[in-house]
């Protein structure tokens, strides 16, 4: 049994059920999906991924929500809120955005109207003061995003993760916005 914690025209954002991760295991496991995000990963990888997710529902009301399309129920990947927890930054506990969507429905507008509807959530009901997005410069598809959702880059918050996955190259890159720069 899951959750609904909010619609979009097009979504639905859910808390995870049982299926989840074969959907994520078969369309977001993918090379082009996992790019930027340390390459495919091994199953228990993924479960592992879904535990932080069920945590940081369970400690702080919000996490990353599986986005469900409307129409047919198809997992298309996930997108929320949860809290900074990357080694090396000073961002520790803030509000994070996150997604990770199927490629096929990339440049749709789903990621839009999902992140702008985690964005309300996260300002209104969560009450963030500002909500950070974190990436690498090479990945150039989520800087749009966020440039899009009117987050502008804030170069000072910007670090070195000394965890990161082979093959990718630090620093991570901070995008930020204020609840007052939203509300505009």
């Amino acid at each position: 049994m899951s959750d609904i914690i909010l619609e979009t025209k097009r979504t639905i954002l859910r808390t995870q059920k049982s299926g989840d991760i074969d959907a994520f295991m078969l369309h977001l496991n993918i090379e082009p999906v996992m790019q930027f995000l340390g390459g495919v990963q091994e199953r228990h990888q993924v479960e592992a991924l879904f535990a932080r997710m069920a945590a940081c529902q369970a400690q702080f009301g919000h996490s990353f929500y599986i986005v469900q399309d409307k129409d047919d129920g198809q997992v298309l990947g996930f997108c929320g809120l949860k809290r900074v927890n990357s080694a090396g930054t000073n961002l520790t506990n803030n509000f994070e955005i996150g997604w990770r969507l199927r490629r096929e429905i990339w440049g749709n507008g789903i990621g839009f109207e999902t992140a702008h509807a985690v964005m309300q959530h996260g300002f209104s009901r969560l009450r963030a003061p500002h909500i950070v997005a974190l990436t690498i410069k090479e990945n150039l598809a989520s800087i749009a995003l966020m440039r899009k959702l009117g987050m502008a880059r804030a170069a000072h918050l910007d670090f070195n993760d000394p965890e990161m996955p082979f093959g990718l190259n630090n620093p991570i890159i901070v995008h930020e916005i204020k609840a007052e720069e939203f509300a505009k």
